[in-house]
Order: structure tokens, then sequence, then C-alpha cells
């Protein structure tokens, strides 16, 4: 689009402190780490947040480039849009999952007892 987009470093450590739940859930699940959930049930829902505060709202950190501004003031396409959609979604969605599974865990763990 020619906007002369930039990743800079202030970015990339941005984006890995907003992914660094995500990726340390992914982690302790794989390690079969109870613990895991929990992240889980935390990083689903701070991605949605997260996303529909800086694509709704616009960033307090101004290190997004043209994405320092929201998606009503930059004028997206529908695609953009369906994908924010779908991110929020997903990461609520993630979140009820974990929680659900976490009931269930303690559920059998009061009846095994």
């Amino acid at each position: 689009m020619g906007w002369g987009y930039q990743f800079t470093i202030g970015l990339l450590l941005v984006n890995i402190i907003v992914y660094l739940p995500n990726l340390i859930s992914i982690y302790l699940v794989g390690k079969d780490k109870f613990s895991g959930i929990i992240w889980t049930a935390v990083s689903g829902p701070i991605i949605a947040v997260a996303f529909l505060k800086l694509h709704l709202l616009g960033a307090w950190i101004p290190v997004w480039g043209p994405w320092n501004r929201s998606f009503f003031a930059l004028g997206v396409d529908k695609l953009s849009w369906w994908i924010l959609v779908i991110t929020a979604v997903a990461g609520i969605v993630t979140g009820m999952i974990a929680i659900y599974c976490l009931g269930r865990i303690q559920d059998r763990e009061k009846y095994v007892k």
C-alpha cells in the first residue's frame, strides 16, 4: 500500500510481550503441565482484548507504524474486519474451553479422592 511500514525492534518487543502468555501456555500444555490450562484460560482473552483495543481504539505505544490508528481511521477492508472478529472470538473461545477443561479436571479429582 506504499505506507513505508518497517518492522522495528520496538514492534518486535511489543509483539513478543503480547504473545508471550500464549507461547508459555503452549509450552506448558506440551509438557503436560496443569498450569498450562490456567495460562491458556488467561492468555486467550488477553489476546482477544488486546487485538480489539489496538484495532478499534488505536495504539497506546506508537510502535505499530500505520496501525497506530484504529481500523475506523484507516478505512480497512472487510477481510481485515473479519480477521479481527475471528481472532477476538478465537481468543475468547480458547479461554472458555480452557476454563471448561479446568472444571472437568477438578470434578474428576473430586471423585477420585
